[in-house]
């Protein structure tokens, strides 16, 4: 029986996600195979655009992330790249079907871009 491994955690800004290995490991040999890093990369009045970097941190090759984007009631995700989204599920997404993170090797190209969402004050000022 061939299996692949598949690991659930969270990470900051509230991912969740899920790692599936090219090669079956024991469960008890990984505590968290991969890190993820998100960073501001621009900001404007209304928008923000992040960086997300996944870096294997096993002896083994990870070809699948699943992980959700939970953002705060106060913004919406406005596009993302080199993310594949989750058909039927809110703000679930893949990388590409071809990942291949060798370990201790960082996939960086992936990113989103978040729009800040206002109202009209009752006394007329603010967005």
């Amino acid at each position: 029986m061939n299996k692949y491994l598949g690991v659930l955690f969270v990470v900051v800004i509230s991912q969740q996600m899920s790692v599936v290995l090219a090669q079956k490991v024991p469960p008890f040999s990984i505590s968290r195979p991969l890190s993820t890093q998100i960073e501001l990369a621009t900001r404007t009045a209304n928008s923000s655009n992040y960086t997300v970097e996944f870096t294997n941190q096993i002896y083994k090759k990870i070809c699948q992330v699943k992980f959700r984007i939970q953002l705060p009631g106060t913004a919406t995700l406005a596009k993302y790249w080199n993310m594949n989204s989750v058909s039927g599920t809110d703000n679930q997404f893949t990388l590409s079907g071809n990942l291949n993170i060798s370990p201790g090797q960082t996939f960086a190209d992936a990113g989103f871009t978040t729009v800040l969402s206002s109202k009209q004050c009752a006394d007329g000022g603010g967005n």
